[in-house]
C-alpha cells in the first residue's frame, strides 16, 4: 500500500519528535517528491537538518572535539538563519561554550609548552 504524503509527513514527525532525523529527513524527502508544493514538508526537513547538525555540536563538545563542534554548530546556525528559525539564544551558546572550551583547552597546551622550553633552556 502507498502511503499519502500526509501518512509520510506524520511518520516525519514522530520521527522528529524520537530524535531519529535521518529517518525524518527521508519521510519528508518522500512527501516532497510525491508533493513537491507543500512548502511545510521542505521546513520541516530543513528543521531536522538544523536539530541534527546542533545535537551533533553539542556531543562534540562533550567529547572535547571543539572543531568539530564549532564546524556543525555553525552548519545549524546558517540552516536556521536561512528558514528564518529563531531558537533565541541557544545555538549562541552552544558556540560560545565551543569556542570558549578550544581556547581554554589551547592555552593549557600552549601553557604546557612553554614550561616545557623554559625547563630545556635552562639546563
Amino acid at each position: 500500500m502507498t502511503e499519502s504524503t500526509e501518512d509520510l509527513k506524520a511518520d516525519g514527525n514522530r520521527f522528529f519528535q524520537q530524535g531519529r532525523y535521518q529517518e525524518a529527513i527521508d519521510a519528508y524527502s518522500k512527501a516532497i517528491i510525491r508533493n513537491p508544493h507543500v512548502s511545510t514538508y521542505f521546513t520541516n526537513r530543513a528543521l531536522c537538518h538544523m536539530n541534527a547538525y546542533y545535537f551533533g555540536g553539542r556531543a562534540a563538545i562533550q567529547l572535547g572535539n571543539y572543531n568539530e563542534a564549532i564546524r556543525l554548530i555553525t552548519k545549524a546556525k546558517e540552516l536556521a538563519s536561512t528558514q528564518k528559525m529563531n531558537f533565541g539564544d541557544e545555538i549562541h551558546a552552544q558556540m560560545r561554550l565551543a569556542r570558549r572550551e578550544k581556547f581554554r583547552m589551547e592555552e593549557e597546551k600552549r601553557i604546557k609548552e612553554e614550561g616545557e622550553l623554559q625547563a630545556y633552556l635552562r639546563r
